[in-house]
């Protein structure tokens, strides 16, 4: 397949998810976020928004996650970095509600 007939199948998934946001509104919602947080009490602050606690997840005998910990605070940013398979897709999948632990 083409490249383009790559983008053109990725544009129309695209347009086929509601609420799907495009770099520009990524990068307000962004902007939101940052004076949101500066708003927040210190409780607020402390209580992790995403918490994952030694996460496990295999599909029949493959391993995809051994054990993930990690948290997010409310307007903190983070990277997952990682190697082919290392399982980055599936973490945000859980993140996400997709994929259930």
């Amino acid at each position: 397949m083409a490249s383009t007939d790559v983008e053109v199948k990725r544009q129309e998934k695209l347009k086929a998810r509601p609420g799907e946001q495009t770099g520009r509104e990524a990068a307000v919602s962004e902007d939101a976020a940052e004076s949101t947080f500066a708003e927040m009490d210190d409780f607020e602050r402390a209580v992790p928004a995403i918490e994952f606690r030694d996460v496990h997840l295999s599909f029949d005998d493959l391993k995809i996650l051994d054990g993930l910990s990690f948290s997010v605070q409310r307007g903190e940013t983070k990277v997952i970095l990682g190697g082919s398979g290392g399982g980055k897709s599936t973490a945000i999948k859980l993140v996400l509600g997709l994929l259930k632990p």
